[in-house]
C-alpha cells in the first residue's frame, strides 16, 4: 500500500535521512541558481523581460521564465544532459556501433554514459556561446547595455562557466542519487519543472475566481483527482508475460517505456509545419490550427508505433532469456513473435493514453481561458511526469523497505542494468541459484523514454556473493 511505504518513510531513520538530504541538495540546486552570470547586468535584463511582456503576459521569447527570469551561471540546467540523452537515442537508429551500445548490457550502457558526456559538453558550449551572443544583441528599453563586458576572453569564461555548472549539477544528481532516494537527475529536473509551474498557480487563482464557480471548481479537482490515480495505475501495471526455466518469474511489458516522447515528436512536426506555412504564400496557416488536434492525434499514433524500435527489440530480450535458460510459458516456437504481438498491445495502451492526455488539459485551458502562465498546471506532460516521479519514488522506498527487513547486514551492486526486463532476468537467475537480489529502480517514468543514461537498474547482493553473481550474469 502507498499509505504504509509513507508512513515507514517517515518512522524509519535511514529513509527519513534520505528523504531530508535530497530535500536539502535540492534547496542547494535552487540556492545556486541564483548565483549571476559575471558581466551581466541583472536589472536591464529584467527591464528586457518586462518590454518583452504582451499585454496579455505572453512571453515573447521561449528563453524566459524560469533560471532565465533571473539570468544566472546555472541557466542552462541540466537541458544540455537531456538533449543529450536523447540525440544519442535517436541516432542509435541509423548508427549501428550505437545501437549495439543501447541493447549491449552494462558495458553498453557504460559506453553510452561516456558519449552522452561527450555530447552534453559540446551542447552546452555551444548553447552557451549561443546565449551570451544573443544577449549582446537585445535591445533594452533606456539604451542600457544588458552585457556590460565585451571580448572573446569574456565570452569563454561565461562558455566555461556555464558549461562547468551544468556538470555541477550532474554532480549534485549524482549525490542524491547515492545518498538520497529517487534519481538525482529526474529530482533536479522535476524540482526545476515545478518551480516554474509555481509562477502560474497565482494565475490560475485569480482565473477561478473571476470564471470557475465553486460547483464546476470542486469538479475539475474531482476530475484531476481521478485521473491522477487512473494514470498511476496504468504506471505501476504492464502486460504480464509468464516465464520458465531455472524457476518460474514474469517479465512486464509497460506502457511508460516511450514516455511522451511522442507527443514531443508531434509537437514538434506540428510547429514544424505551422512554421513553413507561415512563410508560403499558397499554403494558410489557418489550416494547420483547424485540423490541429486531428493531426495530433494521428502524429501521436504514429510516433508511438514508430519510437517503439528505438527503445524495444524482442531479439534482445529473446537473447537475454536464452543465455539465462528461460523461455515463454505461452510461446515455445515463436518467442520473437510473441513478444511483438504483446507489445502492439501494450502500445495501443500507450498511444491511447499520451492522446488523451493531450486532448484533456487543452480542452479545459479552452473551457475556463485559462492564462499563458498557467498551462503547465494543466499540461499532459505535467500530470503524467509528476504521477510517474511519485511512483518511482514509491518504488525505491519499496526496494528501501525489502533491503531494510531482509535481515542481511551488507548489501553490494553486482550489476546496473539498462532496463527493467534486463534486470529482472538476472535477478530471477540468481535467485535460482540461492543467490538472495533485489532490484533498485532508478528511472524517469513518463518523463524520458528507456534506453538513456538517465535510466538505470541496480542489481544488489550480499556483499559476499558479489563476484560470485557478477560471474554467474555478465
Amino acid at each position: 500500500m502507498v499509505k504504509d511505504t509513507i508512513a515507514w518513510m517517515f518512522k524509519d531513520k535511514d529513509a527519513l535521512r534520505r528523504l531530508l538530504f535530497t530535500v536539502g541538495m535540492l534547496i542547494v540546486v535552487r540556492l545556486l541558481y541564483l548565483i549571476p552570470l559575471p558581466g551581466v547586468d541583472s536589472g536591464a535584463f529584467y527591464e528586457f523581460i518586462k518590454s518583452a511582456m504582451t499585454s496579455t503576459g505572453t512571453p515573447r521569447y521561449g528563453l524566459l521564465g524560469g533560471p532565465f527570469s533571473n539570468f544566472t551561471i546555472f541557466s542552462l540546467g541540466l537541458m544540455p544532459f537531456i538533449s543529450a540523452c536523447i540525440l544519442l537515442q535517436i541516432a542509435s537508429l541509423i548508427i549501428p556501433p550505437l545501437r549495439r551500445f543501447s541493447f549491449g548490457g552494462e558495458r553498453g550502457r557504460d559506453a553510452v554514459l561516456k558519449l552522452t558526456y561527450a555530447v552534453t559538453i559540446a551542447i552546452s558550449i555551444l548553447q552557451s556561446y549561443y546565449t551570451i551572443s544573443w544577449l549582446e544583441r537585445l535591445n533594452v528599453p533606456g539604451g542600457n547595455n544588458i552585457v556590460v563586458i565585451h571580448g572573446l576572453i569574456f565570452k569563454l569564461v561565461i562558455v566555461f562557466s556555464m558549461t562547468a555548472a551544468v556538470f555541477f549539477l550532474i554532480y549534485i544528481a549524482g549525490l542524491i542519487t547515492r545518498y538520497g532516494i529517487g534519481n538525482g537527475v529526474v529530482m533536479i529536473i522535476v524540482s526545476s519543472f515545478i518551480f516554474r509551474i509555481v509562477a502560474g498557480i497565482e494565475s490560475a487563482y485569480d482565473q477561478i475566481n473571476r470564471s470557475i464557480c465553486l460547483g464546476d471548481f470542486i469538479l475539475l479537482i474531482t476530475f484531476w483527482a481521478v485521473l491522477a490515480w487512473g494514470i498511476y495505475y496504468v504506471t505501476r501495471r504492464g502486460r504480464i508475460l509468464n516465464i520458465n526455466g531455472p524457476n518460474s518469474a514474469v517479465i512486464e511489458l509497460k506502457a511508460s517505456y516511450l514516455g511522451t516522447a511522442p507527443v514531443a515528436c508531434a509537437s514538434a512536426i506540428i510547429g514544424l509545419t505551422y512554421l513553413l506555412f507561415s512563410f508560403s504564400p499558397i499554403l494558410h496557416v489557418n489550416f494547420i490550427w483547424k485540423y490541429n488536434l486531428i493531426l495530433t492525434i494521428l502524429l501521436i499514433f504514429v510516433f508511438t508505433l514508430s519510437y517503439i524500435y528505438l527503445v524495444f527489440d524482442s531479439k534482445h530480450v529473446r537473447s537475454l532469456l536464452d543465455r539465462h535458460g528461460y523461455s515463454f510459458t505461452d510461446a515455445q516456437n515463436d518467442p520473437e513473435g510473441y513478444l511483438d504481438a504483446n507489445m502492439s498491445r501494450v502500445l495501443l495502451v500507450t498511444s491511447a493514453i499520451l492522446i488523451v492526455m493531450e486532448i484533456i488539459p487543452e480542452i479545459i485551458r479552452s473551457r475556463y481561458q485559462v492564462p499563458f502562465q498557467s498551462h503547465g498546471l494543466y499540461s499532459a506532460s505535467f500530470i503524467l511526469v509528476s504521477v510517474g516521479v511519485f511512483s518511482d519514488l514509491i518504488q525505491q522506498a519499496r526496494f528501501f523497505k525489502m533491503k531494510k527487513e531482509s535481515g542481511i547486514k551488507e548489501w553490494g551492486i553486482c550489476y546496473i542494468a539498462f532496463d527493467e526486463i534486463e534486470a529482472t532476468i538476472k535477478s530471477e537467475f540468481l535467485k535460482s541459484r540461492q543467490i538472495k537480489a533485489l532490484v533498485e529502480p532508478l528511472r524517469y517514468t513518463w518523463g524520458m523514454p528507456i534506453r538513456t543514461a538517465i535510466d538505470q537498474y541496480r542489481i544488489y547482493v550480499p556483499s559476499e556473493k558479489k563476484d560470485e553473481a557478477r560471474a554467474l550474469i555478465l
